[in-house]
């Protein structure tokens, strides 16, 4: 029964295939049908031989298969469960592909097949996101408070910046108990915290530098300041306060400057579509003082590299295929180098895309979460996982589930295990 279903399973992924002969095998027919209608061929003398015969029972056997799986992928798929579909382990995975991912205040590697499982870092506070540089040496952490900068091949760490953070205003109470014992402050004080925290986190293409935006703020007022960060000489860089409220930064391709854009809406009164007057400003290492090198049109709040290539500006287009998500995502879809798709319907069902046949697999369950968006419980509360990706091969799918931790998918033969039994987030990896 078990090889029935992975036959089923295989057939189904590749059924764009199965149609396409299918429909070979009919036009076949088609055109011997015509040929005899013209007098080219004699129909008596093709119904006789073997091959017709064949060729008609393959066309039904084909027919009967392609509706067969069209209408059972139709049906109620069953719902995933640990002791039917799950396995215990990934063992079963042919790729070596090393992957990382955040657990609370950990960092932690694992090979795809379940080995070699290690914590790469271990932080004072929960890590929010991390970053790979472009030659993968280092990699830049976000905790709550801190950024941090990890050699990953000498295995050292250490703290680039860190958000200031005013702790609760206190003061002494006398002449009530112990008149050395501090105690909250009851007034506004307290609702005037500095918060904060750092983003916009843009390697070089050398590796030898990088960018990141320190933002701080107050119940009064706020501060954002842009930074770069020079490895060689271990030196940090401020973007000098021009009035110019920066967005985003986004290096050269040879890593000598940054660049930003400005945005003010406009409107096409031919056509009434909005658009952007985008001011593109050079900030040249190490002033880092704006200059506008470039003017013109852009129909979204993204910098026209097209015209800016054109206009000898070369943009580096950040690499984002190495770390993913952040904590608290719930991404439902995804899609692999090679176009295949990954998703959740609107009946809560995985399905697998790989041209344009949806196949479809599990039906998720759904968990009730206390103080959940409203939007989520007349569902019946949030879906049980979360975070699809497709691993770089373009094959197999990881993914975390609310119950049994991290799951790794494949789609064509509908084969799942688990990868690790604790829950994480912010999947990636580097290339080796």
């Amino acid at each position: 029964m078990e090889l029935i279903t992975k036959l089923f399973h295989l057939i189904s992924a590749y059924f764009e295939i199965l149609l396409a002969i299918d429909v070979f095998i009919f036009i076949g027919l088609v055109v011997i049908h015509i040929a005899a209608r013209l007098h080219f061929l004699n129909m008596q003398r093709i119904i006789n031989t073997t091959f017709y015969y064949l060729l008609i029972t393959t066309q039904a056997w084909m027919l009967g298969l392609t509706l067969l799986i069209f209408f059972i992928n139709l049906g109620e798929k069953r719902p995933l469960d640990l002791t039917l579909q799950i396995e215990a382990s990934t063992r079963w995975m042919p790729q070596k592909q090393e992957i990382f991912f955040i657990h609370d205040d950990q960092l932690i590697a694992i090979a795809a097949d379940g080995s070699n499982r290690h914590v790469v870092y271990q932080a004072d506070d929960l890590i929010r996101q991390y970053h790979f540089s472009y030659k993968g040496q280092y990699m830049l952490m976000m905790t709550e408070r801190e950024l941090i900068l990890f050699d990953r091949r000498q295995g050292s760490a250490r703290t680039i910046d860190v958000v200031r953070i005013r702790k609760r205003q206190m003061k002494k109470q006398t002449g009530v108990g112990d008149p050395d014992k501090p105690v909250a402050r009851d007034s506004a004080e307290e609702h005037r915290a500095l918060k904060g925290h750092i983003d916009g986190i843009q390697w070089a293409p050398d590796d030898s530098k990088f960018c990141y935006r320190l933002s701080q703020w107050s119940d009064f007022a706020s501060i954002q300041q842009w930074k770069v960060y020079d490895l060689g000489a271990d030196r940090k860089y401020s973007v000098p306060q021009t009035g110019l409220r920066l967005t985003a930064l986004f290096w050269g391709v040879r890593g000598e400057h940054l660049y930003a854009g400005r945005y003010t809406p406009v409107s096409d009164l031919d056509s009434e579509e909005a658009g952007f007057r985008c001011r593109v400003y050079r900030l040249s290492f190490p002033e880092l003082r704006p200059r506008e090198v470039w003017s013109g049109y852009s129909e979204s709040k993204i910098l026209p590299v097209n015209d800016l290539v054109r206009a000898g500006i070369p943009i580096l287009i950040p690499k984002r295929q190495y770390a993913f998500g952040q904590p608290g995502q719930k991404r439902t879809m995804a899609y692999s180098r090679q176009g295949e798709e990954i998703g959740v319907d609107d009946t809560d069902t995985l399905y697998y895309s790989a041209l344009w046949w949806r196949k479809r697999l599990y039906r998720v369950p759904r968990v009730e979460v206390v103080d959940d968006f409203p939007r989520y419980q007349y569902r019946g509360g949030r879906l049980t996982i979360n975070d699809l990706r497709f691993l770089p091969s373009g094959r197999y799918v990881i993914m975390e589930h609310y119950f049994w931790g991290i799951l790794i998918l494949d789609p064509v033969t509908g084969r799942i295990g688990i990868l690790d039994n604790q829950r994480g987030n912010t999947f990636g990896w580097y290339p080796k």
